[in-house]
């Protein structure tokens, strides 16, 4: 019933549950505005990543279609940039041969990875990371391609063919489709990537589940192989090498402002982890974990509960959060720039979140959970917006918004309507009154949120549980009257409630003070008030 509900919903023209939920997302700092987009094509889920071209933002989903919006038209066109041939039809025909027909063949986890736009001295096009298949030798890995695209050019005017992009990187060895666990488990593929300017391009290569814990180990810690590694490239000189390894799955690689590398890694049941790269630094999986088997069992030959004898992760999600993508913010707010943003696809508890992460040097001050309620596949910044990609297939573009003082123009109206006397007075017991109650719009703390109080329902917020029986009992809406009668004896009002004297008589004061809770909460961002 509730699908059928939101494809009515839909055709009346009415905003998506998220659309309404994600309009505005309160953080500590901050308030996000957010705007939903629906590309036109179903098939998202599972993977998608966004790069920024100008004052274009590209969607690319796990099949390698892009398509584009300037932030403001819908992200209904389809770019015309085709990608390089990644072999996946080739291993759909194997898959459907004898030999291989009775092997677990996860179709929906082979995808493209990450596309970045790269623009520096003399280098000028488009990198895109994905897996393989090679049809002749029935193996797959994953690759990096190059396609030089001029700067100056309109992306409406831009065009590529498969044949126009170089392959400038590929994993070794070729792996052969596993008969145990999964053929080719693309999803552990990381595959993220990051420029640092004048020509590195760093990628995150993961290890297909390869691990030694599901099926066999394929070189994680061994310095032949490239998977679990960190790799740079070198878009100039055609050359590559490896940074560090002992990695798992890296779904999030960034640079910040000092040039330093971060890594998020998606672990298995506890262990996400927050890592700052150093050159030739070994992270130790799977030698070492702080997560466990998904049965809760201790992973064997680890030690347990410890990550010890490897570089440590600089934070790990205990429980996991399914870390995801990751972004460094610049230019939007002080109160996040230089911060980290990573996505998460775990469970509404414990992830479908943004996590807000303050560094100071190389440790972390504070993370933040920003809930939204969905998965987050990937996260870019768009200009002075926060770009969100969503596994329930919705781009969302976020305007992050300062947070207005829900008391500014209920104070200013105090002081220009009352003597200095007064006022001063009636700032003490909002004083007072802001240890247990918020004045913004849905602040519900101790106390319910004054905002909107005067016409209300006594007792009337929903979401609010802590009201006592006796001012439920009241019943009808706050009148300026009564509110006189209750603030000036609120065990007369309401016998047995919890509201303590606020030392005001009827009178002036009191009437002021009821005039800023009539004003309180006014010129916020819109949204839900309770």
């Amino acid at each position: 019933i509730p699908r059928v509900e939101r494809k009515l919903a839909k055709m009346a023209g009415e905003p998506s549950q998220i659309a309404k939920d994600l309009a505005h997302v309160t953080t500590t700092f901050v308030d996000l505005k957010g705007r939903v987009m629906r590309p036109p094509v179903e098939n998202w889920i599972s993977g998608g990543a966004m790069a920024v071209r100008g004052g274009d933002l590209l969607v690319m989903n796990r099949l390698g279609d892009i398509f584009v919006t300037d932030g403001e038209a819908p992200l209904t066109r389809l770019t015309d940039l085709s990608l390089p041939e990644n072999g996946f039809a080739a291993y759909q025909r194997l898959a459907e041969t004898e030999a291989y027909r009775s092997y677990n063949h996860k179709f929906r986890s082979f995808r493209y990875n990450d596309l970045t736009w790269i623009e520096s001295g003399d280098l000028s096009g488009f990198a895109v990371s994905y897996t393989f298949f090679d049809e002749t030798e029935a193996c797959y890995g994953s690759r990096v391609a190059w396609a030089e695209v001029d700067r100056a050019e309109p992306l409406a005017r831009v065009t590529l063919t498969p044949t126009d992009w170089e392959v400038i990187f590929e994993t070794t060895p070729c792996l052969e489709l596993n008969p145990t666990f999964t053929a080719l488990d693309g999803i552990m593929a990381g595959g993220r990537m990051a420029f640092q300017a004048p020509s590195t391009l760093y990628f995150g290569s993961g290890e297909y589940h390869l691990d030694g814990i599901h099926t066999y180990d394929v070189g994680i810690q061994d310095d032949d192989t490239s998977y679990g590694k960190v790799i740079a490239i070198d878009l100039l000189a055609g050359t590559h090498r490896t940074v560090s390894k002992g990695h798992r799955n890296l779904q999030g690689v960034a640079l910040d402002k000092q040039g330093r590398l971060w890594v998020t890694e998606h672990a298995i049941r506890g262990g996400d982890e927050l890592n700052l790269v150093r050159e030739g630094a070994n992270y130790g999986w799977p030698e070492v974990s702080l997560g466990t088997l998904y049965s809760g069992q201790p992973f064997e030959n680890m030690p347990y509960g410890r990550h010890t004898g490897f570089a440590q992760p600089v934070f790990a999600w205990l429980p996991s959060a399914a870390i995801s993508s990751l972004a460094v913010i610049d230019g939007i707010d002080e109160s996040w720039d230089g911060d980290l943003l990573a996505g998460s696809l775990s469970s509404p508890e414990l992830g479908n979140a943004l996590f807000h992460i303050r560094i100071e040097g190389s440790r972390v001050v504070f993370v933040e959970r920003i809930p939204l309620g969905e998965r987050v596949r990937y996260i870019q910044q768009f200009g002075d917006r926060i770009a969100v990609w969503m596994d329930s297939n919705d781009l969302v573009l976020f305007d992050v918004v300062r947070r207005a003082d829900p008391l500014e123009a209920a104070l200013a109206w105090l002081d220009e309507n009352h003597d200095a006397e007064t006022a001063d007075r009636v700032k003490q017991v909002i004083a007072s009154c802001n240890e247990c109650h918020g004045f913004g719009q849905g602040e519900n703390r101790t106390g319910p949120t004054l905002a909107g109080l005067v016409g209300r329902t006594v007792a009337g917020i929903d979401k609010y549980a802590g009201y006592s029986e006796a001012l439920r009992s009241v019943g009808g809406t706050w009148t300026h009257g009564r509110l006189s009668r209750y603030l000036a004896d609120p065990d007369a009002f309401a016998p047995g409630g919890y509201m303590p004297q606020s030392g005001l008589d009827e009178g002036p004061a009191l009437d002021a003070l009821i005039g800023v809770l009539e004003r309180a909460g006014q010129g916020e961002l819109a949204g839900p008030a309770y």
